[in-house]
């Protein structure tokens, strides 16, 4: 979602070439443009408005064997 918004906000979408440019782009400044671009962007809106896609999966680091089985079964349908 971070990608999108930053997509928005920058200018065409990259950041500025220049070094100089590219440091005044601190956390202030990116939550301020966020703040003021909540009503044309929708990525924006999510993150001011706290709007988060809900957790689809989960699964731990380390799979035990059993529940690798169990994902090898939920892929093949």
């Amino acid at each position: 979602m971070l990608a999108k918004v930053l997509h928005d906000i920058l200018p065409e979408g990259v950041y500025p070439k220049d070094v100089n440019e590219y440091l005044q782009w601190d956390d202030c400044k990116v939550l301020q443009l966020i703040k003021d671009n909540v009503n044309k962007s929708e990525a924006c809106r999510n993150i001011i408005e706290r709007i988060v896609y809900p957790q689809v999966f989960y699964t731990k680091h380390i799979l035990r064997r059993q529940i690798k089985e169990n994902l090898s079964v939920i892929k093949r349908k």
